[in-house]
């Protein structure tokens, strides 16, 4: 998913919940109801990004002779943007992130994580998965808020039919469930959203693959990334210019007051050393088999450039 569709689900996500208890009334134009009178006459009209908050807003009024269940939907949508966004910044599994409880959580200090049991972990190693610290604070006011005191209470009630609420949401939000090519979104599909995400913010590989807790990095890079959101580009505006028929470029005087063909490099020139030395010592410390699924995944973006 892109950038723009991941914001439409979240928000979709916190308020469906509600609306569905403010859609309009309207007459069925399909089948022969038994008399004009008949309730199967009407049917409630399908919710769409456009009308979303003007349902919650009659969801509002119309429930307001019944507050607790009221507050249910609302706490309800809060949880499912939460979940969503979780997996979405995390790369957490759907049963992983079912399987977290309070004492998992170490939310406090500079670097917020999440201690995940090996026994709940695909690899069954157990790991320490870091948290945004925005993220951390919105998951320990939700936990404030539902007043979970109990270390051994679950952080989220993910349902089991997760997948069927994630239709939902994107048919409201206007997400097409098959791309193009044939991919279909579905939960996992949030998974694959936050490497690509990696990818587009510059992250390295090796450091993906790791947030991604996969065993090799042709895995990430390759499985899990979406080649056509990332921007190569913009990568090539990032390289210098070299106009064709240039000017002769100033050479550098010494101090006998000949021209010095060796000229003191520049600060671009500084900085591409600078890059070099950096790429060498990211190459040195892969695997070969590292370095060879890196080869092919530049090789691949080569061939999708214009």
């Amino acid at each position: 998913m892109t950038e723009d569709e991941i914001k439409r689900l979240l928000y979709v996500a916190r308020r469906r919940p509600l609306a569905e208890h403010g859609r309009p009334s309207q007459k069925r134009t399909k089948g022969r109801p038994r008399s004009k009178h008949s309730r199967r006459t009407w049917q409630f009209a399908e919710l769409n990004y456009v009308s979303l908050e003007a349902a919650v807003t009659v969801a509002r009024r119309r429930l307001l002779g019944n507050l607790k269940f009221r507050r249910q939907l609302i706490d309800l949508g809060v949880e499912r943007e939460l979940i969503y966004k979780t997996m979405l910044l995390t790369g957490l599994r759907r049963g992983e992130l079912a399987s977290l409880k309070v004492r998992q959580l170490h939310l406090e200090g500079k670097n917020p994580f999440v201690e995940l049991a090996a026994a709940n972990e695909k690899n069954r190693k157990g790991s320490r998965i870091p948290l945004r610290r925005d993220l951390a604070a919105e998951i320990r006011g939700w936990i404030n808020s539902q007043g979970k005191v109990d270390p051994q209470a679950p952080v989220f009630s993910v349902p089991k039919h997760l997948l069927k609420a994630l239709d939902r949401d994107l048919r409201v939000a206007e997400i097409q469930k098959v791309d193009e090519h044939g991919r279909t979104v579905d939960v996992h599909a949030l998974r694959f959203s936050f490497c690509t995400l990696m990818s587009q913010g510059g992250v390295a590989p090796r450091v993906a693959q790791a947030a991604m807790r996969h065993s090799t990095i042709d895995l990430t890079m390759n499985t899990y990334t979406d080649e056509r959101l990332l921007d190569v580009r913009g990568a090539l505006t990032q390289l210098p210019s070299f106009p064709l028929n240039a000017e002769r470029p100033p050479a550098v005087t010494q101090a006998d007051g000949t021209e010095s063909t060796d000229a003191p490099p520049t600060t671009e020139q500084r900085a591409t050393e600078q890059s070099a030395e950096d790429a060498k010592a990211i190459l040195a410390s892969l695997e070969p088999g590292e370095l060879i699924a890196l080869a092919r995944f530049a090789k691949s973006l080569a061939d999708k450039t214009p």
